[in-house]
Order: C-alpha cells, then structure tokens, then sequence
C-alpha cells in the first residue's frame, strides 16, 4: 500500500519533455511525438530539390511547353495559371476577379530605323522582330520579357533577300518549324526558326508574267495545315502557293485596287478565304467552288476607305477589318453580301464604286487630317463598328485578343498616335490605352502573348514596347475611380443628372467590391508566373522568395497568398 500512495503520475506533456531532453532538443525546434527532427543536410537537400523543379518548369516555358507547364507549375500546393486561368482571364468576373489586362509599359529594344513586324509565334516562346533593313531577328520569349539591365540577343538573326525598302510582313507555320516574310519583289522567302542544322531559305515565285512589274506581297498568311501560303498582292490579286508541289495552286481576282490584307477563316481548315483591299471591300472565296467558278462567294460592305488588316476569330464565323476610314469592324460570314440575280465580280464593281464616292480627299500616308468627317455607307452589314483611334502613314495591324487567356473578349489595335487601344467586343468601348511610344509616329504593329498578360507593340519610332499587366497600376486606377464616382455623387451637376447617375450606380454597387488583400493576393501570384519567365529580375524578389521557402521549410502547413497599306507610292 504504501508503494501504491508513493507512485508518480506522469502527464504526456511530462514525457514529451523528458523525451526531448534526454535528446538534446529544445522547445523551439517544432517536433512533436512521432516525427523525428528534420537536420539541417535534409532541409538544404529540399531547398535544392524545389530549385531543381523551377528550373525545370522555367526551362518548359522557355520551349512554350505551356500547357505542361500550366500541370506542373505548383507554387506552395496552390496551381497558380491554373488559378489565374480560372478566376482572372476568361473575360468573366469570378469572386471578384477581373481579367488580366496590361496596364504598364517597358522599352525592351530601341533600333534607329522602322519597325514592321513584332509578333509572338502561336505557342509564345518566340518573339520575331523586323525593322525598315534587311534582318529579321528571332528572340526567345524569355529574353524580350527579361527586365534585366542586359540588351537581349536574337538566338538567330535571318537575313533578307531581296529587299525592296523593308520586310512587310512575316508569319510563322502553326508547326512552328518555317517562317515566311514579303517585301517588294515577286518572291516569297520561306525559312527555318531553327538556327541549328541545314538552313533552309527558299524562294517562292508568285509573279510569273512580267519581271518589271513592281510588285508586292502585302499579307501573307500560313495555312492551317503548313502546306500553303496565301497572299495578297498590289496586283489587285490573291495568290495560294503549294509548298509541297512548289508551285501556285490559285490565283483569283476580284479587287479592283491592292490587297492589303488576306486571312484563313477557320483554324483548322483552309477552305474559306478572306481578302481585303483598297476597293473597300472585304471578299469571301470559297475554294471548294472555285474549280469552275473563281469569283467570290460573298462580300463585307460597309467601309469607306480601304481595307488594311483582317483578323479572323477561328470559328469560321466572326472577323474583324481595319480600315483607313479610322475604323475597325465586326462581321459575321452569314450577313455577308451576294448576288444571286447576277455575277459575283459585277456586285462587286458596283458597290466598290460607290464606296469610291464616300472615300474622304485625303492620304493616310501623310498623317491624319483633323477635319475628316466619317461618313456611312448605306449598305454597311456590319454587327459593330470601334472608332476612337486613329490609322495614318502605314498599314496597322487590329486583331482579337487570345483565346485561352481572354476569351477573345476585346480587340486590340496600334494607333497613328503612338498609342496601343483596347476596345470591348461587346460594348465597343475602349477598355484601356497603353502608351510607351512616340505620339508622333504609329505603332505598326502589336501581337498579345498567347498565354501571358503581355502586348508587345513595334513603332515606327523604333521602339519595341512590353506592356504588360501590374496589379498596382490596377489597385491605384480602381481607387481613383471610386473617388471619381464619390465626387460625382456629391457634387451632382443638376437633378436630372443626378437620377441617371443614381441609376448607374446601382447597377455598379451590383459589381463585386475591391478587396485589397484580393488584390495583393493575386498580385504575389503573378509576380511568381512572371518570375518563371524572367519578366521581374532583381535581389529583393529573390530574397523574398528564399525567405518564403525557408517559412515553409519551418512549417509544411502554411499556405499561400493567392499573375500592327505601304502602297507604291509609298516606297
């Protein structure tokens, strides 16, 4: 009995302490029961296991990998494009969320002469660039987003033959293995993008009647399937070229003036062409009929200036024309124009001559006259028409914005005066207008990355601007404007006023509030995917970085904070 009344009741929280002493542990090592301590050979073999994997994902966005990336790219157990995919860029607000949409500006290249091609290839790991000369340079993605103090180097520099005053126009193949450019002179040159192996740099004939004809291959655009070239030429002519028979396979008329621009309808067939030109006109060709009948199948009426650019969406439905009348225009293939009482080409005739008598008495090539009056044509079929920018001296480029990234929700343009404007699809408002080039010159042409909130543009003030997405420029415009709608309700300017205010108003106190925390959560997400990329470059990131890793070394069970016609005059 006594032994029983002098026995010692040890609680857990004893024997856990005893246990870590007789181990030579103290409190503040975070080990518990169960788990032995993590040593300090383990904790650098983690560190170097996690850098090991960032190479790699970066290495796979170097490639354009994107879409095994987007699976792999884990930051602290949270998928962060997939999370910027689903919550920020589909066009669509989701719990706050709204899509990605550059807002800020950095000069990555400054060239002395024009620039007229700047485009990202279709997977995005490759930037192309050409400027008034005879080089064309290739850039990896990673390279142009690269913000470091370092120049960025073309891993291959294309030189152009057969110049005539500049390289106008480039395209890659959707395989991403040739590359075609046009220029004055009756040949297309196909190329290469690898720098590595046998170079291939072919010449393709399109005119074969008269050497001494000054002539041009405006547009020129790769098929679906990488077996053919289409172009449109200053010989009022579209031109299909086979690369596997090395020869023309089409050629159509039915422009009374240059073709400026030429497109495929859908993504994967190469059926339905369009065409644009200084006739006003925007053709439908339709090759499955052209075997014995080449005219056109349909025709966009509504311009009254030429037409310079066509972007098609993809679904063989909806494209998009810039015009010199200052305009840019949404169509959809099933309004188009025909003529079933007569034929084709004589429409045709008809209504591009009575756009001829809209045309305002003035040459873009020369600037922009102020006192221009747009005028509308009395046959437009047109869904939408974008005005609020202006189009002068070159051909510049209008297209739709990505469709994984956007949702092809806003069409983006360069402008006359320097500037890169977004407008609404929908609404036709302008979303938003980036600036980074001279006022004074175009920009030539722009192109949004495929997969990352960046728009790089090319001026004529040779300059290639990155205007890219920063979620502080985001945070500060959302306050001014909360403070511009307060100063409109407290100041209202009469009561009529003051009733339509109240009633917009209502309809936004309905839109998702800001969240700041929300804002700085996605702020630190992206920060990371550009990060991967090596669009932000500096000690400070790198330290906090290093110093959230070793946070998570310390405790497994923290989580994250929520990422552009130069005719013959011309020349």
């Amino acid at each position: 009995m006594a032994d029983e009344d002098s026995a010692v009741t040890i609680s857990g929280e004893d024997l856990l302490r005893l246990l870590m002493q007789a181990r030579g542990m103290s409190a503040r090592d975070h080990w518990h029961l169960g788990r032995r301590p993590v040593t300090a050979q383990e904790k650098k073999e983690r560190q170097a296991r996690r850098m090991q994997h960032k190479e790699h994902v970066k290495q796979q966005l170097e490639r354009g990998l994107h879409r095994g990336a987007v699976r792999e790219y884990r930051a602290k157990k949270t998928n962060t494009v997939t999370y910027l995919q689903s919550r920020m860029v589909h066009g669509r607000r989701q719990n706050g969320a709204y899509p990605l949409i550059p807002n800020a500006s950095v000069t990555r290249l400054s060239f002395g002469p024009k620039v007229f091609v700047s485009n990202f290839s279709q997977r995005g790991d490759i930037f192309v660039l050409a400027t008034q000369g005879d080089e064309i340079g290739l850039f990896h993605t990673h390279e142009i987003l690269h913000t470091g103090p370092t120049k960025p180097k073309p891993f291959k520099i294309i030189q152009a033959l057969d110049v005539g005053w500049s390289v106008l126009d480039v395209d890659f193949s959707p395989d991403q293995r040739s590359l075609i450019y046009s220029s004055w002179c009756p040949y297309i040159h196909l190329c290469n993008v690898t720098a590595e192996g046998t170079q291939v740099h072919e010449k393709l004939l399109l005119d074969t009647t008269d050497w001494n004809t000054h002539f041009c291959a405006f547009s020129i655009r790769f098929s679906p399937d990488s077996r053919e070239v289409l172009a449109g030429t200053n010989h009022a002519k579209v031109f299909v070229y086979d690369l596997e028979a090395n020869q023309l396979a089409l050629q159509a008329e039915g422009h009374r003036r240059d073709v400026n621009a030429v497109c495929f309808a859908e993504e994967d067939a190469n059926n339905i062409l369009f065409s644009g030109s200084d006739d006003c006109l925007c053709l439908v060709w339709d090759r499955r009929l052209m075997s014995h009948n080449r005219s056109p199948v349909g025709a966009f009426v509504g311009h009254t200036d030429g037409i310079v650019y066509i972007d098609s969406k993809g679904d063989g439905r909806y494209l998009i024309t810039h015009s010199k009348d200052q305009s840019i225009k949404l169509w959809d293939i099933r309004k188009m124009e025909s003529n079933p009482s007569g034929t084709m080409k004589q429409f045709c005739r008809s209504v591009a001559q009575s756009a001829s008598e809209l045309q305002p008495k003035w040459d873009y090539r020369h600037g922009l006259d102020t006192r221009i009056i747009h005028r509308v044509h009395p046959d437009d079929n047109s869904i939408m028409t974008y005005r609020g920018h202006s189009l002068s001296k070159s051909l510049l480029r209008a297209k739709f914005s990505p469709r994984d990234l956007t949702a092809q929700k806003y069409i983006y343009c360069g402008s006359g005066e320097g500037q890169v404007v977004i407008y609404d699809v929908l609404t036709g408002e302008i979303v938003r207008t980036l600036v980074g080039h001279d006022n004074e010159l175009p920009v030539r042409d722009v192109s949004w990355h495929p997969h990352l909130p960046v728009i790089g543009s090319g001026g004529w003030d040779g300059k290639i601007v990155m205007h890219h997405y920063d979620p502080d420029n985001e945070l500060e415009e959302r306050e001014l404007e909360q403070k511009r709608k307060q100063q409109k309700l407290d100041n209202p300017d009469n009561e009529d006023d003051n009733e339509g205010e109240e009633e917009e108003d209502e309809d936004e106190e309905e839109a998702t509030p800001i969240h700041i925390n929300h804002v700085n959560s996605r702020r630190a997400m992206l920060t990371r995917l550009m990060q991967a990329v090596g669009f932000y470059d500096g000690e400070e990131d790198a330290d906090e970085d290093q110093q959230e890793e070793e946070n998570e070394d310390d405790d497994d069970d923290d989580d994250d904070d929520e990422r552009d016609n130069v005719s013959g005059d011309e020349a």
